[in-house]
C-alpha cells in the first residue's frame, strides 16, 4: 500500500510541476508582449484579428490591428486565469 501511494503521489507531483512549466512560460511571454505558446487557438473574431487562447486553467485574448506594410501588429493581450485577470499588456 505504501508503494502505490508513493507512486501516485509522485505522479501528481510530476503532473503539476509539468503544468507549472506550461503555464510560466506562457505567463512570461504574456507579460512580454507575445503570443503564448503552450495555450490552443479556440475561437477567431469575425474580423479575423482578435484571438482568444486556452491552455490548461488560463485564457489568453490577444487584440491585433492590419497595417499595410507589416501585416497584422499586436495591440494588446490579456491573460486571465479562472475569469481572473492576472496579466495584460497593451500598446
Amino acid at each position: 500500500m505504501k508503494k502505490s501511494k508513493k507512486i501516485i503521489i509522485g505522479i501528481i507531483i510530476t503532473l503539476l510541476a509539468i503544468w507549472g512549466g506550461i503555464f510560466t512560460t506562457d505567463y512570461i511571454r504574456v507579460s512580454s508582449f507575445r503570443e503564448p505558446v503552450f495555450a490552443v487557438t479556440a475561437q477567431t473574431a469575425v474580423d479575423g484579428i482578435s484571438d482568444i487562447y486556452y491552455g490548461l486553467g488560463y485564457k489568453v485574448t490577444t487584440v491585433k490591428w492590419i497595417v499595410p506594410e507589416k501585416g497584422k501588429v499586436l495591440i494588446s493581450i490579456e491573460m486571465s486565469v479562472f475569469g481572473k485577470t492576472i496579466a495584460a499588456a497593451i500598446t
